[in-house]
């Protein structure tokens, strides 16, 4: 998404036209969808929340500060909206399954830029036995390693996020390592 279209989000998108609405909307959701997935599972969730994301955007956007992050601020208002749902369907939710993931961290592996074809195959296969490993642990196992390792936040920050305290944090990251560890033993053996 180019910085330029997101500094839109500042100003009153309900003036614009109607392309550019859509082309601003599907510049959201190239952003942040594959978080959105990541963390809810579910794609009818993950559309309702980038609804809920540009809606709460539009509303807020006048009111950032010139010189914020818009992008690191669209994804933060993405993540506390997936938080939001999952705790209202808390007693609903399924067990999760991660194999629709898109993995945008080995976009270049498959531009074929760096990496022979052996090596983006073996890529791809320990990717997906990841991905699968990772659906059979809890969510809010899930929800910490994803925090912790894909966004690269600090124990502190999951804590804030989270609204736990930070040894609690570091108990539940320590138990996500545990449970990832152990599926990946069943899975894949000792190796």
């Amino acid at each position: 998404m180019s910085d330029q279209l997101l500094i839109i989000f500042r100003s009153d998108i309900r003036n614009l036209d109607e392309i550019t609405q859509k082309n601003l909307y599907f510049s959201l959701y190239n952003l942040i969808y594959p978080q959105l997935l990541f963390l809810l599972n579910d794609h009818g969730l993950a559309e309702d929340a980038i609804n809920e994301v540009f809606i709460k955007a539009m509303k807020s956007g006048p009111k950032t500060k010139p010189d914020s992050n818009i992008k690191a601020w669209l994804k933060q208002i993405a993540r506390n909206t997936a938080f939001d749902i999952l705790r209202k369907n808390k007693k609903y939710r399924q067990v999760s399954d991660i194999e629709n993931v898109i993995d945008t961290k080995n976009s270049k592996s498959f531009n074929g830029i760096t990496e022979d074809i052996d090596k983006m195959i073996d890529n791809l296969i320990r990717t997906e036995a990841i991905h699968t490993c990772l659906s059979q642990i809890k969510w809010e196992y899930r929800v910490v390693l994803y925090l912790k390792y894909i966004e690269d936040k600090s124990s502190k920050e999951i804590a804030n996020m989270l609204g736990i305290k930070e040894p609690v944090m570091s108990k539940r990251l320590k138990k996500a390592r545990s449970a990832l560890a152990e599926v990946l033993t069943q899975t894949w053996g000792d190796n």
